[in-house]
C-alpha cells in the first residue's frame, strides 16, 4: 500500500517544477513589490491576525518541535520492542490489547516509518530551502526599502539577505504535506492554514510574494520525494491488515510505563 496519490505525483515533475520557477520569476519582477506596498494600505486588524495568530501557529508547528516529538516517539517505539522481548511482559500486553506480538511489531514498525519519514522530510526539505536562499540571496522587504539592499545579492549568507525561498512558508507546507499524506483528513483546511503561514510573512515584512510560492513548493514537494525514494518500498513490506489504528497505537506507548 502506498499513502502517496497518484496527484501527488505531479509535484515531482520537472514540468511543475518549471512552471513554479516561472511563475516566482514573474511575481520577482512584476508582484513582489507593488504587492507588498498594497498591504502596507490593509487594515492594522488583518496585521494583528497575522502576527498574533497566525505567526503563534507557525511558532508552535515549528519543524524543531516536530522533530523532537517524533524522536520522543522513536525512543518510545524502540522502548516497547524491547519490551516485547522480556517473554512475561510481551504475554501482558498481548493480552491487555487483545491481539498478537506479530501484530504489535508490524505497528511498530510501522510508525516507526511514519517518523522516520517525517524528520527525514524536515531535514531535506530544510536543507534545499537553506541551499536555495545562498545561492539566491534574495534581500527581505524591511531591508531592501530601509536599507537599500540590492533585491538580489547572490551566494549570500547573511539573514537579511536570504529571504527567497521562505523557510516558515516551506516548513509550513512539509508539515501540512506530512499530515494530509498520514492522516489524508482536512485536507483544504491544513492547506489554508500552511496558505496564511505563508502570507503572514509578507504582513510580518519577511518576505516578498515570490518568496511565498517557491518556498510552498519547496516544502511540499520534500515529502513525496522523500517517501518515494527511501520510504515507499518499506511500506509496501507491511501488512497493513495487522496495523494498529492510532488511538490504540497511543494506548500501547502510555501503558508501556505501567509494566
Amino acid at each position: 500500500m502506498s499513502h502517496i496519490k497518484n496527484r501527488f505525483y505531479i509535484l515531482r515533475s520537472i514540468n511543475f517544477g518549471l512552471l513554479v520557477t516561472i511563475l516566482t520569476a514573474i511575481s520577482f519582477v512584476f508582484v513582489d513589490l507593488p504587492f507588498f506596498k498594497f498591504t502596507r494600505t490593509m487594515s492594522g486588524y488583518i496585521f494583528w491576525f497575522f502576527e498574533n495568530v497566525i505567526d503563534l501557529i507557525s511558532d508552535i508547528f515549528d519543524p524543531l518541535n516536530i522533530t523532537l516529538i517524533s524522536i520522543i516517539f522513536l525512543i518510545n517505539i524502540f522502548s516497547i520492542k524491547k519490551t516485547l522481548k522480556t517473554p512475561y511482559k510481551k504475554k501482558i500486553i498481548e493480552s491487555k490489547f487483545s491481539t498478537t506480538s506479530e501484530t504489535i511489531n508490524q505497528t511498530l514498525v510501522y510508525y516507526n516509518l511514519i517518523f522516520y519519514h517525517i524528520i527525514v522530510s524536515i531535514l531535506f526539505s530544510g536543507l534545499i530551502c537553506h541551499i536555495l536562499k545562498f545561492i539566491i540571496g534574495a534581500a527581505r522587504p524591511k531591508y531592501f526599502f530601509l536599507e537599500g539592499f540590492e533585491r538580489l545579492n547572490h551566494f549570500n549568507l547573511l539573514h537579511k539577505a536570504n529571504a527567497l525561498p521562505s523557510g516558515h512558508t516551506q516548513a509550513a507546507f512539509t508539515i501540512v504535506m506530512l499530515l494530509i499524506i498520514y492522516i489524508n483528513r482536512y485536507k483544504l483546511t491544513l492547506l489554508l492554514i500552511a496558505f496564511l503561514i505563508g502570507i503572514s510573512r509578507i504582513f510580518l515584512s519577511m518576505h516578498f510574494f515570490s518568496d511565498i510560492i517557491l518556498g510552498a513548493y519547496v516544502g511540499s514537494v520534500g515529502p513525496i520525494i522523500t517517501y518515494i525514494f527511501l520510504f515507499k518500498d518499506k511500506f509496501e513490506l507491511i501488512n497493513f491488515d495487522q496495523v494498529l489504528k492510532p488511538k490504540v497505537f497511543f494506548k500501547l506507548l502510555w501503558y508501556k510505563f505501567f509494566i
